[in-house]
């Protein structure tokens, strides 16, 4: 039984020891998860409060600007009165017909004349109605015998209640002194009316001094002297409210607005409207005043003229929730979930100290297997791996090294390394430093030396290793053979230079074309005036095969001038960028940080992608060189859409959909003065280092695509570099061959022959009407409109498509069309079909282009199949 309880007691013993330090770590994570909760909760509460805070006084603000836009109509009005000797009535209702048709919230505009006791008899005689007050029923009758008296003389009503012609308006204290207030200030004065409150709501009546002087005189002696009478303006707080609020978004919080338009400072403020969230209205207050349900409400003051308004915004619980975010929610889930994570790991480590042992023999054994693998992969590597000590002796010497220096591993290891020349010890020396400091060096160029002597381009990789304590022991190179690559980029830069000179090319061979039609054409018409086998039929044939290799000539020229096929394919551009910059992590460096930032739905474009991924290497190679000391490159793609307003400041922009590839980089920039240089060719900043056709080729190739290229840059901020391609809404179908036949077909059709060179058209002309063909000839794109126009029968209209005038091949096939809907056409040019096709938008030459010089076998079938093609 004794021994029963002491097992029992080890096992609670053991499984307390076992347990322990998981409870201790489940405890620490609730009150670590607990104080994170309540501080973040606290915090979102103060952002919450703080954002409630801020869109009322933003909302006071708005409010404020636009209830004095209310007193537009009443500036105007005591402006026009102010101006005239005398206040016509009729001209008095149009004038403030007009202004308060601007206005939605006044109700009223009058004109009250100061009138003394003295004066009055003689008003009322010319007013032809007397001077009223309200009795304390509210009837209206004569007014008591005062010194002076403020009469409503003329009034415009918009509100459909009745006038008040003759009413005193200082028949009331409160009115009274408002009315002395501005006429001594020579300032408008706003006041609450006395009246209980209507349906309508509360009012406030603003009075505008108006003097004889027109001005306000600067005394208030003078002020009193020449006060003239008023101008009245009758607002409902109601309407003013309703229309400041009119245009603004959607207000989740209720308002109630309080209006006091007593003199001092703290006087009592009055309940005018209140706004409801639910439907969004502005209404005239209830009696008792209601205070909304809130959990926060925020009070602000502002004024406007002699009014002071206080708005006092309340926020019910669901508004508030609605500002508050999961973020106290997810950091108390997070907390939980990473305490019960530390608590299984906790868990696990009893079971994981009973393993250890275990690993740690198949991690030794794993160690030798690994230090053979690897001693397998250093001599096998393509690259020299050296490996030094602290004292600079070689401790390890590769097969890669022996065969790039010559040097077996006996004849150095143990030894000083040999590999440095006199010339670039120092280097060598401060490259040794910088790797003792805990630096990797990567892809250095330098010069090493040859057991035989000779010095041999490389670029080496290096890196220290230390001790456990840190003490350094040594040094290992990765050191690669350059010589063959320096080679190659020095026959590419020769033939980027070839490439440019070739473009200049390109509009001479056109016209050499032009002339090698002329020369083949008449050749062709040669050789049918000789019997087959004779000297001069030969001599022809001989004369025809030199224009046709002639003809080959000029359109390798052209192709090499860059108006060379494309291979265009509908291209998803996510996947393509992707692949892109995993290459080019590998070739920037580790200084450079690449960021790729592509939407998933990036429109598909149609571009021939190596031509693409070269011209993206072209750019963030650019970049690289703009960061000597490390930065950051960053490739975009979004989808983006052209405007007509986009359209009219870059006029290389089509308007339409577009896919912006952006590559930016945090570089030295460009300064303006070398900006509009960027795209010229041989424009280099770079010195002997450039060949200054990188942009100039990623302009050209992205134009030949259909889009267009900016570049934005400023000096000491870096330089973005954005190539606009057009979207892609469907692939493109190649056209099947012509099937070539020994026989010429021959036809009866009228075709119309545009060319502006004449001998090519006189040849063009001959050919088709040996044929068979009745021909017009015309040429340039003005006649052969022309002779569209004129109703002549035409068949095919054949044209060339570049031509002077100002009506090109284009055009003129466009008007054409339009003209007469199933007229066929059929092109020719001194290009080649895909640079032909690449100068207009629409891309529709296609089989449809004959490119010079053609014989006139080619013509014959060209035009067969262009006739015989269904419409």
């Amino acid at each position: 039984m004794t021994t029963s309880f002491q097992n029992s007691g080890h096992q609670l013993r053991a499984i307390s020891r076992a347990w322990l330090p998981v409870a201790i770590v489940i405890a620490i994570g609730l009150a670590i998860t607990t104080i994170a909760y309540l501080t973040v909760s606290r915090a979102e509460e103060r952002r919450v409060v703080k954002g409630l805070d801020f869109r009322v006084e933003w909302r006071a603000k708005d409010l404020r600007t636009k209830i004095r836009l209310a007193d537009q109509a009443l500036v105007a009005t005591a402006t026009d009165v102010a101006t005239e000797p005398r206040v016509e009535i009729e001209e008095f209702q149009q004038f403030t017909s007009a202004v308060a048709a601007q206005s939605k919230s006044i109700a009223s505009i009058a004109w009250a004349q100061a009138v003394t006791r003295e004066q009055r008899a003689a008003f009322e005689a010319t007013a032809g109605f007397p001077i009223l007050e309200r009795s304390a029923d509210g009837k209206r009758i004569p007014a008591a015998e005062r010194e002076s008296y403020t009469p409503i003389v003329i009034q415009n009503r918009f509100d459909e209640r009745p006038q008040s012609l003759g009413l005193d308006l200082s028949m009331d204290p409160i009115r009274r002194k408002a009315l002395e207030v501005a006429r001594d200030t020579g300032l408008p004065k706003s006041v609450m009316t006395p009246e209980a409150s209507s349906p309508a709501g509360p009012a406030y009546l603003t009075f505008w001094p108006i003097f004889n002087t027109g001005a306000a005189p600067k005394t208030v002696s003078e002020r009193r002297a020449s006060l003239r009478g008023y101008v009245v303006g009758v607002f409902r707080v109601v309407d003013v409210l309703a229309a400041a609020i009119v245009d603004t978004p959607d207000i989740p919080e209720a308002i109630n607005f309080y209006l006091s338009s007593d003199t001092p400072a703290d006087g009592p403020f009055r309940l005018v409207a209140t706004y409801s969230p639910t439907d969004h209205i502005v209404r005239a207050p209830k009696a008792p005043a209601q205070v909304p349900a809130a959990e926060y409400s925020f009070t602000y003051l502002f004024e406007i003229g002699s009014q002071r308004w206080r708005l006092v915004a309340f926020f019910s619980p669901s508004a508030v929730a609605a500002e508050r975010s999961i973020g106290p929610l997810t950091l108390f889930i997070v907390g939980l979930l990473l305490t019960a994570v530390l608590a299984f790991n906790v868990a696990g480590k009893n079971r994981q100290v009973f393993v250890v042992q275990k690993l740690v023999n198949e991690r030794t054994a794993e160690l030798r297997k690994t230090n053979t693998q690897l001693k397998a992969l250093i001599d096998a590597s393509p690259y020299a791996i050296v490996c030094i000590d602290a004292e600079r002796r070689v401790i390890l010497w590769n097969a890669s090294a022996e065969r790039l220096f010559g040097y077996s591993p006996a004849e150095v290891i143990g030894r000083s390394y040999p590999l440095v020349l006199p010339e670039e010890q120092e280097e060598f020396d401060r490259r040794c430093a910088r790797l003792a400091s805990g630096e990797i060096l990567r892809n250095l160029a330098s010069h090493r030396r040859h057991r035989d002597g000779t010095a041999i381009d490389t670029s080496s990789s290096a890196s220290a290793f230390y001790d456990a304590a840190g003490s350094l022991l040594g040094m290992i190179f990765a050191i690669e053979d350059t010589r063959e690559r320096n080679e190659i980029q020095s026959q590419l830069r020769q033939a980027q230079k070839m490439e440019a000179i070739g473009q200049l090319t390109g509009g001479l061979a056109h016209d050499f074309n032009n002339l090698l039609g002329v020369v083949l054409g008449n050749l062709d018409l040669l050789a049918m005036r000789f019997e087959a086998g004779c000297e001069e039929r030969d001599l022809t044939e001989s004369a025809i095969q030199a224009a046709m290799r002639g003809a080959e000539l000029i359109r390798q020229l052209l192709a090499f001038s860059r108006r060379q096929p494309l291979a265009p394919k509908l291209t998803d551009l996510p996947r393509v960028l992707d692949a892109t910059a995993r290459l080019l992590r590998r070739s920037l460096g580790e200084n450079i940080t690449l960021e790729l930032k592509v939407s998933e739905a990036t429109w598909p474009v149609l571009i021939d992608v190596s031509q693409l991924e070269s011209t993206l290497l072209n750019l963030s190679v650019n970049a690289r060189d703009a960061m000597p000391d490390g930065g950051q490159l960053i490739i975009e793609a979004t989808n983006v859409h052209i405007d007509e307003r986009a359209f009219e400041l870059n006029l290389e922009a089509t308007p339409g959909d577009y896919v912006l590839i952006a590559v930016s980089d945090t570089g030295s920039g460009i300064s303006a003065d070398v900006l509009a240089h960027v795209f010229e060719p041989f424009f280099s900043t770079k010195g002997n280092k450039g060949t200054g056709l990188g942009l100039s080729m990623v302009h050209g190739f992205i134009k030949q695509s259909g889009g267009y290229t900016k570049v934005y840059s400023e000096p000491g901020h870096g330089t973005t570099v954005r190539l606009y391609l057009p979207r892609a809404l469907c692939g493109t179908v190649s056209e099947p061959d012509i099937i070539q036949t020994q026989t010429l077909p021959h036809g009866q059709e009228v075709i119309l022959v545009v060319e502006d060179n004449e001998g090519i058209r006189g040849l063009a002309v001959r050919h088709l009407q040996s044929l068979g063909y009745r021909t017009i000839p015309a040429a340039d794109g003005a006649s052969a409109l022309e002779i569209i126009q004129g109703g002549v029968p035409i068949d095919l209209l054949f044209t060339d498509v570049v031509m002077p005038g100002g009506i090109d091949g284009r055009a003129l096939a466009a008007a054409a069309r339009r003209l007469r809907p199933g007229l066929k056409i059929s092109f020719t040019s001194g290009f080649t079909a895909s640079a032909a096709s690449a100068t207009t938008e629409d891309h529709q030459f296609g089989s449809n282009l004959l490119s010079k010089p053609y014989r006139k076998s080619e013509l014959a079938r060209r035009i067969r199949a262009v006739l015989d093609a269904s419409a």
